[in-house]
């Protein structure tokens, strides 16, 4: 519905691209569901390529936005169970009705 993938996407569109994506990182992390973040990474990288390529990184926009989208998903598959309890911390009463945190027990 924003257009992600029109020919020349605005800036605006693409910072409202990227903040939905912190909005379903937020709830995946809540919900202990990393699917959330898969499907929608299609839309995420080409806003930042097309942010990049606006501000004139025209033969590095993929380089660049490989990089940060491959640094912020291995960072938060590596800190995912911190974050997680930190997440559902902040939830409050709310946080109770989730998956507990840690329920994995060290074999």
């Amino acid at each position: 519905m924003l257009g992600v993938f029109n020919e020349n996407i605005t800036l605006d569109t693409a910072a409202i691209v990227l903040a939905l994506y912190l909005v379903f990182a937020f709830v995946a992390l809540a919900v202990d569901r990393r699917a959330l973040l898969v499907s929608s990474l299609a839309y995420v990288l080409f806003a930042m390529y097309s942010l990049f390529h606006t501000a004139g990184a025209v033969e590095l926009a993929w380089a660049f936005t490989a990089l940060v989208i491959g640094s912020a998903l291995l960072t938060l598959s590596a800190f995912w169970h911190p974050m997680r309890e930190m997440v559902v911390g902040m939830l409050g009463s709310v946080g109770q009705r989730l998956p507990p945190v840690g329920s994995m027990v060290p074999a």
